[in-house]
């Protein structure tokens, strides 16, 4: 592997079908030197990754492992699910294949996620009551 690549990233670009690191930063939501950064340290940005996949339908397990499901399951037939119980069923894949210490660090970046919307939720509320509040005083 030279300095530059990065399976996971690669496997995500080819899956998004695009071919400049810039891009997929816009795509993860990130800026592109947070990019090289997880490139040449040769690390995994897992949250982005996972909502990535997630948002648009793309296998994560062969974004994170370049392991494809074997042909077996592709013949079952899987009901609508929404876009919360794919990335369930994902992550629980992916899991399978993770070192312990990939899945504490999965773990983490789910954590975080999860702390950060409940600010985020918290701050919305805040901001519809100080809304409501103000309109009862401009009355």
């Amino acid at each position: 592997m030279t300095k530059n690549e990065h399976p996971s990233l690669d496997r995500l670009k080819k899956s998004l079908n695009i071919s400049k690191d810039s891009a997929l930063a816009k795509i993860m939501g990130v800026n592109q030197s947070t990019l090289s950064t997880h490139r040449q340290r040769q690390t995994i940005p897992y949250e982005h990754i996972i909502k990535v996949c997630g948002e648009h339908d793309i296998d994560i397990l062969w974004v994170m492992t370049g392991k494809k499901k074997p042909d077996k399951q592709k013949e079952i037939i899987q009901p609508k699910l929404s876009i919360k119980e794919r990335a369930i069923s994902r992550v629980v894949r992916v899991l399978n294949y993770l070192s312990p210490e990939n899945i504490e660090k999965v773990m983490r970046y789910v954590e975080i996620a999860y702390e950060r919307a409940k600010l985020e939720e918290e701050e919305r509320k805040l901001e519809m009551s100080n809304a409501i509040l103000k309109t009862g005083t401009d009355g």
